[in-house]
C-alpha cells in the first residue's frame, strides 16, 4: 500500500473527526436555535448543493499537476475557518447557510484527491478506496462519540462546535508530504461505461436521504445525546464494510456489490418508516459504507481523472439536494414515514437497475 494513501487517510481521519463531530449534533442545533425539519432537510441538502456546485470546477481546474495537492489543502483550510464561524453564529437560517458554505472546501478538495488516489491505486482500486474511506470513517466514529460525551457531561452545542472546529486544522499537517500522481486519461477506455454508472448512482443518491435524517428521527425518538451516539454507531458499520466491500468489488465487480448497498439502504428506509429508528440508522451506516468505498474504486476504474471525480461529485450533490428537499417536505406536510417510504422506493429501484444494467460487465463496468 503507497505511503501516501494512508497519509490522505490521515488527513481525512482528523478532518472528519471535526467535521463528523460537529454534523452529528448539527440537526439538534439547528433545532436549538429555533430550526425545524424543513430547515435541517434544506441545510443537508444545501450542504450537498454547494458541493456539487464547486465539484464539477474543481475537477477541470485543478485536476491537472501542480494544482491538485493545493486545491486539497486550500479546501480543508477553508472548512475548518467556516466551521469556526458557525460557533460564532446564532440565527438559525445563518447557522443552516454556514454549515453550507463549509461545505465550499469539500467542493474545492474532493475530486483532484480522489484522482490523486485514483493515481495510486493500480488495479486495486476497491482496496485503495476501502482503506482511505476505512480511515476517513474512523475519524466519523472518533468525533461523534467526543461530541456525545462532551454533551452527557453539560457541556453546551456551541463550544462543541468551537473545539471541533479548531480540531480541523491539524488535518493540513500529514497532507504536507504527499505526492501528486494523476492519470491523463482512462486506464483501460472504460469511459464509454461512466454514463450508465453515473445514470444508476444518480438515482440512488435521489432516493437515499442521508444521515441527517436519520438522526431527526433518533432525536425526536430518544433525545440529542442518543442521536450522537447512533451516529456513532453508524460510522462505526460505514468503516467497517468499507475495505471488505472494496475488495470484494474487486473480485465479484462493482455493479454486484453496488446492488447490494443500495438494496440495504432501502431496507434501512423501511425500518425507519417502521419505527425502529436506532437499527434504521445503524444499517444505513452499514448500507452506506459499501456504497462510498465501491462507487469511488467505480469511477477510478472507468477513468480515474480529476474530471471524471468531479463530474460523479457533482451528480451526487444535485440529486442529494433535490432528495433534501423532497424528503423535508414530505417529513413536514405528510410525516415522516411518508419521507422514507419515499427513500424506499428510489433506492430499490437503483438497486434492481445497478443488478441488470452495471453488473454484465464484470469488473469492465462498476
Amino acid at each position: 500500500m503507497p505511503r501516501d494513501v494512508w497519509l490522505l487517510g490521515a488527513v481525512s481521519l482528523i478532518n472528519d473527526v471535526s467535521s463528523e463531530g460537529i454534523f452529528a449534533i448539527l440537526p439538534y442545533y439547528l433545532t436549538l436555535l429555533g430550526g425545524g425539519p424543513a430547515l435541517v432537510g434544506g441545510a443537508w441538502g444545501g450542504m450537498e448543493l454547494v458541493k456539487s456546485l464547486l465539484n464539477a470546477f474543481s475537477g477541470r481546474a485543478f485536476g491537472r499537476p501542480g494544482r491538485a495537492k493545493p486545491a486539497v489543502a486550500a479546501g480543508y483550510a477553508l472548512s475548518s475557518c467556516m466551521k469556526l464561524l458557525l460557533s460564532l453564529v446564532r440565527d438559525p437560517k445563518l447557522a443552516a447557510l454556514t454549515a453550507s458554505l463549509e461545505r465550499v472546501g469539500k467542493g474545492l478538495r474532493t475530486p483532484p484527491r480522489d484522482a490523486i488516489l485514483a493515481g495510486l491505486a493500480g488495479t486495486e482500486p476497491g482496496l485503495v478506496f476501502g482503506v482511505h474511506r476505512t480511515l476517513d470513517t474512523l475519524g466519523a466514529v472518533v468525533g461523534p462519540l467526543t461530541a456525545g460525551l462532551l454533551l452527557l457531561h453539560g457541556a453546551s452545542a456551541t463550544s462543541i462546535v468551537l473545539i471541533m472546529a479548531l480540531i480541523g486544522f491539524l488535518s493540513l499537517v500529514p497532507l504536507a508530504p504527499v505526492e501528486e500522481r494523476l492519470r491523463e486519461r482512462s486506464p483501460g477506455g472504460g469511459e464509454g461505461g461512466l454514463p450508465r454508472a453515473l445514470a444508476v448512482m444518480g438515482l440512488y443518491r435521489l432516493g437515499a436521504v442521508g444521515w441527517m435524517l436519520y438522526s431527526l428521527k433518533v432525536v425526536s425518538a430518544r433525545g440529542p445525546v442518543a442521536a450522537a451516539l447512533a451516529y456513532a454507531g453508524f460510522s462505526v458499520l460505514h468503516a467497517l464494510a468499507s475495505l471488505p466491500a472494496g475488495r470484494l468489488s474487486d473480485r465479484l465487480g462493482r455493479g454486484r456489490v453496488l446492488a447490494v448497498g443500495y438494496a440495504l439502504t432501502s431496507l434501512s428506509a423501511l425500518l425507519a418508516a417502521a419505527e425502529a429508528a436506532v437499527p434504521a440508522f445503524a444499517l444505513y451506516g452499514l448500507a452506506y459504507g459499501i456504497v462510498d468505498a465501491v462507487e469511488r474504486a467505480a469511477i477510478a476504474e472507468l477513468s480515474g481523472t480529476a474530471p471524471a471525480y468531479g463530474a460523479y461529485h457533482a451528480l451526487v450533490g444535485l440529486a442529494t439536494f433535490a432528495c433534501g428537499v423532497v424528503a423535508g417536505w414530505l417529513w413536514e406536510v405528510v410525516s415522516p414515514r411518508a419521507a422514507f417510504g419515499y427513500s424506499a422506493c428510489l433506492t430499490a429501484l437503483a438497486a434492481g437497475l445497478a443488478l441488470v444494467l452495471l453488473a454484465r460487465a464484470g469488473r469492465a463496468a462498476p
